[in-house]
């Protein structure tokens, strides 16, 4: 049975873009280190038979080809790959002109001659890293970059290939490759006799969400926080707000009770809500008080008055929304999952560009999470999961995925997303989920979750 690993090549060619990801997989999946073929004969997964000729086997090159705007973009890409195992001489930046054809066809004709040469003195040299085979591989991966890019890369390598002299020493048949964002899949054009296929790759590149911020050249403002606040609390919160009358007596004790008056009251009595009162008391450290003492309001994350306050306005719905990623992680093997991403750009003063109020990481796919507890504003709701998408996709590529978490009601959450599938996204990118999705909200967030990976395995 084929795998991935039958196309992986000695070089590859990727064509940098706006967005990292598409290079950053590509590059991973297509090429490989020895420190890949040690791991695996380390724990072994590679058969002792063939381990000694993996380890001989040349390591995979990586020429990046950029614009002049590109460059801050490749050049980060180039020591993401150096930090992942690759060497420094075995990752190349080459600037093109991005609407020249000439300047594409120079450039990538330059680099495989260069590429050639090389092959040829290691082999005069007998160079313990020299390929065995007898023929190198070339690849193009296409996913990034302008259009003029792709097609005039993809044409020079192909004459490249196509017109080889008589010391030739290259495969007739490079391999042409594109990762397409909406199915996870990697796919490789046919070149001649070998068909077209397609490999599932969701899960093959893991990404976190650290490096995504490093691709970018951000940093986050403070440390992504990994741990819900008053998750048993959050829990029965989102029980209580999937019923309207249970919601309205929150409401009111929330308003009457914790912010009344000057606040000067430190002993409160405890909401009319059993299941939230015996969750509240037992992770403040009151379970045996009849009211609760807000000056020492603390615990499970929550260090003062201050911070109850703050979670009571709204803040345990991204606490709950973290909680329900973190019961299903194991199950659909999500990387990090945190809260509260604010990032900024690397090395310079200033607030944050923006914030992810809840984001989760599968494999290389991004799910980013916009919470808030309004319930029939539709405007304001649909600026949210906008401003979300938008920031989602910046981030994490036309592979990442938004949700909005509220409190509306499920004709308010079926208009959203009517309006957003005809406005701004294609249908499943977005999704809504409401007050009638929040009592179970582990379950419809794994649902989409599984949906949106592609993996059908």
């Amino acid at each position: 049975m084929s795998d991935i690993r039958d196309y992986q090549v000695d070089h590859l060619l990727l064509l940098v873009g706006s967005n990292p990801v598409p290079n950053a997989v590509a590059g991973k999946l297509l090429t490989t280190t020895t420190h890949y073929y040690e791991a695996q004969v380390l724990h072994g997964r590679v058969p002792n038979a063939v381990a000694g000729k993996l380890l001989t086997t040349t390591a995979g090159t990586i020429t990046l080809i950029h614009s002049a705007d590109g460059l801050d973009l490749a050049e980060r890409l180039q020591s993401w790959f150096v930090r992942a195992g690759y060497s420094d001489a075995n990752v190349g930046l080459e600037e093109i002109k991005e609407s020249d054809a000439l300047s594409v066809s120079k450039c990538v004709q330059d680099v495989l001659d260069g590429y050639k040469s090389q092959v040829l003195e290691e082999r005069k040299r007998g160079s313990n890293t020299a390929n065995k085979v007898g023929t190198v591989r070339v690849g193009l991966n296409y996913t990034g970059g302008t259009k003029v890019m792709s097609v005039h890369a993809y044409l020079a390598l192909k004459s490249w290939i196509e017109n080889k002299d008589r010391e030739a020493i290259f495969n007739r048949h490079p391999v042409f490759s594109y990762l397409d964002a909406r199915t996870l899949q990697m796919r490789f054009e046919q070149v001649g006799e070998r068909a077209p296929i397609s490999f599932y790759v969701g899960r093959e590149v893991n990404i976190s969400i650290r490096d995504l911020l490093e691709l970018h050249n951000w940093e986050p403002v403070i440390p992504p926080i990994t741990e819900p606040v008053l998750p048993e609390s959050a829990t029965a919160l989102l029980a209580i707000h999937s019923d309207l009358k249970k919601t309205e007596i929150w409401t009111k004790w929330r308003h009457d009770k914790l912010f009344q008056g000057d606040g000067s009251s430190q002993a409160i009595p405890w909401p009319n809500l059993p299941e939230l009162q015996e969750a509240m008391s037992k992770e403040l450290g009151q379970h045996d008080s009849q009211f609760l003492n807000l000056t020492t309001a603390k615990g499970s994350g929550c260090k003062d008055e201050s911070e109850l306050r703050k979670w009571a306005s709204g803040a345990w719905l991204e606490s709950a929304v973290l909680l329900a990623l973190q019961n299903c992680a194991q199950e659909l093997h999500l990387g990090e999952c945190c809260m509260d991403i604010k990032p900024k750009v690397r090395g310079y003063p200033g607030d944050e560009l923006f914030q992810f109020d809840v984001a989760t990481i599968r494999g290389y796919q991004l799910f980013a999470f916009s919470c808030t507890t309004d319930s029939g504003r539709k405007g304001l709701l649909k600026q949210k999961l906008f401003e979300a998408d938008v920031r989602a996709r910046q981030m994490g590529g036309d592979e990442a995925r938004t949700a909005l978490v509220c409190c509306a009601e499920p004709k308010t959450v079926n208009a959203l997303e009517v309006e957003m599938r005809r406005d701004v996204v294609l249908k499943g990118r977005i999704r809504v989920f409401g007050r009638e999705h929040l009592a179970n909200l582990t379950e419809h967030i794994k649902k989409w979750i599984i949906e949106q990976s592609g993996d059908r395995k």
